[in-house]
């Protein structure tokens, strides 16, 4: 099987989920716009977390797109190589995607419909719009290839570990994100810096998201190189 096919296919896999995920999405903000319609003067709401949501949603596509192509591939003697390659081809694609059909619905809502919806992009510190777009594109792009590739990273993890293991790890991963959360108040500046960083340096943070989907994607290889076949 070639790179191509590979790619092809598991983009495949990617489809219908994106699909369903942007009729939900239209269909909220279509419901939204016609309550803003209606609303007078100060009480016109503002609708966010479009990207946020986009986050969690690629990140569960990330951890939903391993087992079955990797026992596809090998029924059909193909490589680890090209399932990697095929993979990281359909998700780049995937993300680059949704990218730029938020983009285009941030913009349609806002400027078209004259509809509020907040966004980062909006708020990006850059005074050129088209600059600011493509700064924001760039930002988003290269956050969900982050998060993408972090699902995928623990699916791998998940299918290597026998019951036991996936026990262990599972509620040692929910302990830590639920001090995480707990403690996210005590250092609330830190947050505040955290979050409000990449306004005043998207091209910067993009480029330390990089480093860490470059990070987690070699770690991703080097589990999938010598991954056992288990059904």
């Amino acid at each position: 099987m070639s790179t191509a096919t590979s790619f092809r296919l598991q983009l495949k896999e990617y489809r219908s989920a994106v699909i369903i995920y942007y009729i939900i999405i239209v269909l909220i903000f279509s419901v939204f716009s016609g309550v803003s319609l209606l609303s007078i003067g100060d009480n016109q709401m503002n609708l966010s977390g479009l990207e946020a949501s986009s986050v969690w949603f690629i990140f569960v596509c990330g951890m939903n797109t391993f087992r079955a192509n990797f026992l596809f591939h090998l029924q059909f003697s193909s490589t680890r190589k090209t399932l990697f390659k095929g993979w990281l081809s359909s998700a780049a694609a995937v993300c680059l995607g949704m990218t730029c059909l938020n983009l285009l619905l941030l913009l349609l809502m806002n400027f078209l419909f004259h509809t509020p919806v907040g966004s980062t992009i909006f708020a990006i510190e850059i005074e050129n719009l088209p600059l600011r777009l493509l700064s924001g594109t760039v930002y988003y792009f290269c956050e969900y290839l982050l998060f993408i590739s972090l699902g995928y990273l623990i699916t791998i993890g998940f299918y290597r570990l026998n019951k036991t293991g996936k026990w262990i790890v599972s509620i040692l991963m929910g302990g830590c994100g639920m001090s995480l959360l707990l403690s996210l108040e005590r250092y609330e500046s830190y947050v505040d810096t955290i979050v409000f960083f990449p306004l005043a340096h998207p091209w910067i943070v993009s480029g330390i998201y990089l480093v860490f989907t470059a990070a987690i994607l070699s770690f991703c290889w080097l589990l999938i190189r010598k991954m056992p076949a288990k059904v």
